[in-house]
């Protein structure tokens, strides 16, 4: 009542079918975009992990096409004119040490490699080690929840890249881009006395990681994951202690976010003494709620 738009939704429908209609069609853009640009991604970090040597194989593409993947991203940026488009020199491998399986005698110690009979190791997200809230998807809360998940990835997405940029003067901060929502919360977190003490630099021995992504074994598992901004104090060439610092845009207490984050701040801990070379004791991490939310 009260003329109030219902709402509504339906299940997306194939490309063919959702091109005649333009909410149909802006909506499967939308959702083929975003979903070639994670692929994008997860390439560009597969291709900037090479130490050596990087080969890429892709399909081969019609000089008309019109496809948004990374195959056609490869043919426009190389422009090759031919099947291959070379960098570098092909006998790299001649300027290294390889040995192959007869070069360890037999009875010496050389390690061996057991195959792997339990699959590709899947890696382990700190974040997931976050404490699951009780309340249900099934209810109504939980639906509500559910419901506004995409819109609160987006806001916390878009609030992370503006504290990315921020070296040690939050003033520098650029909000000019922000969504208004996104705006509000930052303009209202820079000015607390938590945010002057976070982003003024310790000393002229602090060096600062900002969104550094890692990937590690520890213990056996896989680990892979972010860190929002690490303080990072160094003696000399080597790092004698670090500071993470995590943000959260949840909606709770800041007692509430560093009970539900304790486990992936442990991991944190761990994975930045492994990388920097120094006890876990020398790490500390906490989380950075960026909502003023206060107890009852």
């Amino acid at each position: 009542g009260g003329g109030e738009h219902p709402t509504w939704g339906c299940l997306l429908p194939s490309k063919d079918h959702a091109a005649p209609d333009p909410v149909m069609s802006g909506a499967h853009e939308e959702i083929t975009s975003k979903e070639e640009y994670g692929k994008l991604c997860t390439a560009y970090v597969a291709m900037t992990r090479s130490k050596q040597a990087l080969y890429v194989l892709t399909k081969k593409l019609k000089a008309d096409t019109t496809s948004k993947n990374f195959a056609r991203l490869l043919m426009l940026t190389l422009n090759p004119g031919s099947e291959v488009v070379q960098f570098g020199s092909e006998t790299w491998f001649e300027k290294h040490d390889l040995r192959g399986e007869e070069a360890a005698p037999v009875g010496s110690d050389a390690p061996h490699i057991v195959p792997c009979t339990a699959g590709t190791p899947h890696a382990l997200s700190p974040s997931s080690l976050a404490k699951k809230s009780a309340t249900s998807t099934h209810s109504p809360e939980g639906a509500v929840r559910a419901a506004f998940s995409s819109d609160a990835a987006d806001l916390g997405t878009e609030i992370h890249e503006v504290l990315s940029r921020i070296g040690w003067d939050p003033g520098a901060a650029d909000l000019g881009s922000c969504s208004e929502e996104a705006r509000r919360l930052l303009g209202i977190f820079l000015k607390t006395p938590e945010a002057e003490s976070l982003f003024a630099k310790p000393g002229e021995d602090w060096q600062l990681w900002n969104e550094k992504p890692f990937d590690l074994m520890i213990d056996g598992q896989w680990i892979s994951g972010i860190f929002d901004r690490v303080h990072i104090r160094k003696e000399g060439d080597k790092a004698a202690e670090a500071r993470i610092y995590d943000f959260k845009t949840n909606r709770a207490t800041p007692e509430a976010i560093a009970a539900e984050y304790e486990g992936q701040m442990e991991q944190y801990r761990q994975a930045a003494a492994k990388l920097l070379g120094i006890s876990a004791e020398k790490v500390t991490a906490r989380t950075v709620p960026i909502r003023q939310v206060t107890s009852a």
